[in-house]
């Protein structure tokens, strides 16, 4: 006779009902969703800055084109570096004010469809932008997190 220990059947334990399961599944979701909305807050902000660079490296432009032989060719390199940095600076600053909002949406659970373009969008933001864009295309695409979001109507 081998010893295995002392080995209880539970014939009465306590078994988790559907409803609790789905409300359980749901708090998670709506956690994990607040989650991801403060992590895009940051990474919005983490690109703030990148601005000062833009300032710096504009100064340092200036000295590098007052070294230029060439006056003519001085005026048409210094306007396509202006474009360059206002695009650059526009495309900053839109980028910021998208990522606030898009983690603002996925904490209040609103705008389903755009929380999941912006998701995509943002896995071409390497290596940081990535990681956040696969989790919360995950998080998306469960049924729990679209009934969060109001897409569906949940199975009673």
């Amino acid at each position: 006779m081998s010893d295995l220990g002392e080995y209880r059947i539970m014939e009465n334990a306590p078994v988790d009902s559907p409803a609790t399961q789905t409300s359980n599944a749901l708090n998670q979701t709506r956690d994990n969703l607040k989650l991801l909305g403060v992590f895009y807050i940051i990474l919005g902000l983490l690109a703030l800055p990148t601005l000062a660079f833009f300032g710096f490296h504009g100064q340092i432009m200036d000295q590098l084109l007052q070294a230029a032989p060439d006056p003519e060719t001085r005026d048409a390199i210094a306007k396509l570096v202006n474009v360059s940095f206002i695009g650059l600076v526009v495309f900053i600053i839109v980028h910021v004010v998208s990522c606030i909002y898009i983690g603002v949406c996925f904490r209040k659970q609103r705008h389903h469809t755009l929380c999941v373009v912006a998701a995509a969008f943002c896995c071409l933001s390497f290596p940081l932008g990535t990681i956040l864009g696969v989790f919360s295309l995950v998080v998306l695409m469960k049924e729990e997190a679209k009934q969060l979001f109001g897409k569906t109507i949940p199975i009673e």
